[in-house]
């Protein structure tokens, strides 16, 4: 089953070319129609984007959110708990674990 996006989840926007990356949060969800599909709009922390929302398509980009490498969107609690892994993982390989 697809993971639902609901309004007020948080998310975080790793960037692109254009873009910085940023934190935001789902402002409104839309359900497809037959001439677009599923979709949300994300209203971002920092002013990254002209009119700082975004509107990202779920069968595009959404589809995202379940994590991984190349991801574009995360949920932001994943975001910051992969973070946290990869800073120890490198602290350790580092040797400098306490």
């Amino acid at each position: 089953m697809p993971m639902r996006i609901e309004k007020g989840t948080r998310i975080y926007y790793t960037g692109d070319m254009a873009n910085f990356p940023s934190y935001g949060t789902v402002l409104r969800c839309y359900s497809a129609t037959k001439y677009a599909p599923e979709s949300v709009d994300i209203l971002f922390d920092e002013p990254t984007f002209e009119g700082d929302t975004m509107r990202v398509a779920r069968r595009v980009s959404i589809s995202s959110f379940s994590a991984g490498p190349g991801c574009r969107f995360w949920l932001a609690a994943d975001w910051d708990a992969r973070k946290r892994a990869v800073l120890a993982e490198l602290r350790e390989r580092a040797g400098l674990t306490a």
